[in-house]
């Protein structure tokens, strides 16, 4: 299993990396305007946002949007583990944990039962697949901050990122839906738990349904 995962993060890290800047930009502008007009995103008063590594899809434009409240993840030494906390304009990130940027310690913290039920998780990777499975760093952190979360959890990433198959560990979270510049893909959990879109409930275990957009 082990290999497997090291195996796919060189591979589709290295699709990802070769990507370049023009085409990063325009495929993070595409995946910025599918975002917005997801309804998901229009009904969640919380958005969970990350901090671009340069590779990944940047959405830190999103904190234009006056109408939300945005949560960035923030490492948090004593618990050994990553939290969100909020964010209202990129000057407010530091550099944190590994060089990324995240909230100041002084940013008030999201509740948990925000977290949990209330708050539309937007989150990078190194790739996915169709069953929704979702390939990280390897560190499990957003496994674990995840893990409890009922609300919808989808995936951001360059359509170059996607996998046949991916493997899936027990505790790997999986994704309730995936947009990459190409569309939007809702995925049917098979474990019967977390967020169910209308559209993917005709859908059998592990399929998805896939939005394509023609916006280009």
């Amino acid at each position: 299993m082990d290999e497997r995962k090291k195996m796919a993060r060189n591979e589709f890290g290295a699709k990802r990396k070769a990507l370049g800047p023009a085409l990063r930009m325009r495929g993070g502008e595409a995946i910025r305007r599918l975002i917005v007009a997801l309804p998901e995103y229009r009904a969640a008063r919380h958005v969970s946002l990350y901090a671009s590594d340069g590779l990944e899809p940047e959405l830190r434009p999103l904190l234009g949007d006056r109408s939300k409240c945005f949560w960035f993840p923030r490492y948090d030494a004593a618990e050994r583990g990553y939290h969100f906390a909020k964010v209202t304009a990129p000057g407010e990130l530091i550099t944190g944990k590994y060089g990324l940027p995240e909230p100041p310690a002084a940013a008030e913290r999201a509740p948990e039962s925000v977290r949990q039920r209330e708050m539309l998780h937007l989150v990078p990777g190194v790739a996915y697949d169709g069953r929704g499975t979702r390939l990280g760093r390897g560190g499990g952190f957003y496994d674990r901050l995840l893990a409890d979360v009922t609300s919808p959890v989808c995936g951001v990433f360059f359509a170059c990122q996607k996998a046949a198959e991916l493997p899936r560990a027990a505790h790997d979270r999986p994704l309730d839906l995936a947009v990459t510049e190409s569309g939007v893909e809702r995925f049917v959990r098979a474990d019967g738990a977390g967020h169910r879109s209308e559209s993917a409930r005709s859908g059998g275990p592990g399929s998805a349904q896939v939005e394509r957009n023609t916006d280009k």
